[in-house]
């Protein structure tokens, strides 16, 4: 199945609609975000992974990341030959969450269909969200291909869904330096989904917080040796963001 590449707000709500209890999040250690720690890829961006054996795969809750671009081979449940979002979901679960998928991670059926009820250990009344290359999935039954990067969040904001998901991209670099532009989801009027750019992210370095701040144009260059790998975050003080990562 193709990833869409528009969605409209009202059906997205009602699909994600569930009632359910609420438990805190597992958090993760700046250690966790170590590169050493993670998958890398060559000139990698939070959407566009260079895989040929498996997807990434970051998990955010709560506007914390619990997984952060974890490289993963899923299985292929039904064997229809295809991975689709719930199977991915419930591989990572399995490979990363203490307790698998069954402590971790559950579907119920609705009105419109299948949905989250339960994301690593959040149960929230539905208030979930799951991107395919910085594109918004429709379904759970949304395919998700090989080398593709899965994004998944279990929203802070569960009562009003104001959550907005966020990128990066990279767009140069040379040995002491690296520059990101940092975006993000936007719905416009017709109910379409696109990228805007994000000023005034502030970006975290392998774990630990800086001064470092996105320009008007969602721009920032990080001075730092790039001949080794290293994993940036984002975070804002002025919006409920579901934050990324990349890993360069």
């Amino acid at each position: 199945m193709k990833k869409l590449l528009s969605v409209f707000i009202p059906v997205v709500l009602i699909l994600f609609a569930a009632a359910c209890g609420k438990d805190p999040a597992p958090s993760i250690s700046p250690s966790d975000l170590d590169p050493a720690n993670l998958s890398s890829a060559d000139e990698s961006t939070s959407g566009e992974a260079e895989n040929t054996d498996g997807i990434f795969v970051t998990i955010a809750a709560e506007g914390e990341i619990v997984l952060g671009y974890q490289k993963l081979t899923p299985v292929d449940l039904d064997s229809d030959g295809d991975i689709s979002v719930k199977e991915a979901l419930i591989s990572a679960h399995e490979q990363f969450f203490g307790g698998g998928a069954k402590e971790g991670f559950s579907t119920a059926t609705g009105e419109w269909g299948e949905y989250i009820s339960k994301l690593w250990g959040i149960e929230n009344g539905g208030a979930y969200g799951y991107y395919i290359d910085d594109a918004p999935a429709m379904t759970l039954d949304d395919s998700v291909p090989v080398g593709s990067y899965l994004y998944a969040c279990a929203y802070k904001d569960a009562a009003n869904y104001s959550d907005v998901y966020t990128c990066f991209q990279e767009l140069t670099r040379s040995d002491d330096s690296i520059t990101l532009i940092v975006t993000m989801g936007v719905f416009e009027e017709d109910g379409s989904f696109g990228l805007s750019h994000l000023s005034g992210a502030k970006i975290s370095v392998d774990g630990e917080e800086t001064d470092l701040v996105t320009d008007e144009d969602g721009i920032v260059t990080v001075n730092i040796n790039t001949g080794v790998s290293h994993t940036f975050t984002d975070s804002s003080d002025t919006l409920t963001i579901m934050p990324n990562i990349f890993v360069s």
